[in-house]
C-alpha cells in the first residue's frame, strides 16, 4: 500500500480516506462552478455523500493496488482541519518505466 503524509507547520498532505467523504462534499461542493472548466461533467450523484464514499472506496483500493493515490491538503493538523486542495496519482506503472499521471486542484 502506497503511504504518503507529509507535514509542514501549516499544512498536512495525506491520504483521504472513506471517513473523509463529509470534507470531501464540502470541498467538491463549495468549488464546482469554479473546476468546472477543467473537469468532466459528473453526474448529479457525484455531489452526495454516498457518490463521495463511493470514490473514496475506489481510492482506497487503488491505493492498495498501489495503482492510484488521492490525497487531501488540509490546513492545520487537528482532526477538525477543512480540506483545502486535493492531488491525485492514477495510473501509476511500476517497473523499469516508474510513472503516473498527476492532478490537482
Amino acid at each position: 500500500m502506497i503511504d504518503a503524509y507529509l507535514r509542514t507547520e501549516r499544512l498536512v498532505l495525506r491520504p483521504l480516506q472513506v471517513d473523509d467523504a463529509p470534507k470531501l462534499l464540502q470541498y467538491v461542493v463549495a468549488n464546482r462552478r469554479w473546476l468546472s472548466p477543467w473537469e468532466p461533467a459528473h453526474p448529479s450523484s457525484y455531489f452526495t455523500l454516498e457518490g463521495q464514499r463511493g470514490i473514496l472506496a475506489q481510492c482506497q483500493e487503488d491505493r492498495r493496488m498501489e495503482t492510484g493515490l488521492l490525497l487531501g491538503v488540509f490546513e492545520g493538523h487537528t482532526q477538525s482541519a477543512e480540506l483545502q486542495g486535493r492531488i491525485s496519482v492514477s495510473g501509476i506503472v511500476r517497473g523499469i518505466w516508474q510513472n503516473g499521471f498527476v492532478g490537482y486542484s
